[in-house]
């Protein structure tokens, strides 16, 4: 029975010590849900980002053609 008590008692140390280091089971799930939430956001934030520089690659595109377009119909303007 010593043995058993001496157990417990290392048993219940430990739970103390990990509640002060880790808090408890609501405070470890808020924590992971939080951290959750930011590896979340820190994805998608990739994702616009990368998005949005594949919208300006197309945005400077549609400008170029544009410019050649209206080049193409002054030289014809020019040439009548």
């Amino acid at each position: 029975m010593e043995g058993l008590s001496r157990r417990q008692g290392i048993f219940d140390k430990l739970g103390t010590i990990l509640r002060q280091d880790l808090g408890s089971l609501e405070e470890i799930k808020l924590r992971q849900e939080s951290l959750q939430k930011r590896n979340d956001r820190d994805i998608h934030q990739g994702e616009v980002a990368q998005l949005e520089a594949e919208l300006q690659i197309l945005q400077r595109r549609i400008a170029e053609v544009s410019d050649s377009s209206l080049l193409a119909s002054e030289e014809k303007e020019h040439v009548n």
